[in-house]
This record gives C-alpha cells, structure tokens and sequence, in this order.
C-alpha cells in the first residue's frame, strides 16, 4: 500500500541507497557500540591508533602547561 501510494505521488517511498548500505551502517554501529562498551582491543589496528591518541593528547596537554621556573 505505501509503495501504491508512493508512486501515485510519482517519488520513491524510501530513499535510494546502494545495495548492502543498509547492513552495513547497521554493522558499524554495532561495532561501534561494542568497542565503546568493552574498549578497543590494544593489538588492533584501531587499539594502537586509540593509544597513540591518547599519548599525543598527554604530549599536547604536558607541554601546554607552563614549566616550573629553574
């Protein structure tokens, strides 16, 4: 019925988007809900880039602070 009545109104009744897009946003929410509840894995590409963040933040944020006179 909402497609009938969709292309009564001469437009799609769903945006178009490519084959599998759907799964696959699905899937990277997912894993995004999962990494964010458990952490990243240290061994994976993506635990090594979250640690190297996190000492580039602590590089920036320590030599932000003034030194401490002689």
């Amino acid at each position: 019925l909402v497609d009938s009545a969709a292309r009564f109104a001469g437009r799609s009744p769903v945006p178009e988007q490519p084959a599998g897009a759907d799964m696959s946003n699905t899937l990277a929410a997912e894993a995004l809900s999962a990494t964010a509840e458990r952490g990243p894995d240290p061994d994976s590409h993506f635990g090594k880039l979250a640690q190297l963040g996190a000492q580039a933040r602590e590089l920036v944020r320590s030599s932000a602070e003034p030194a401490a006179p002689p």
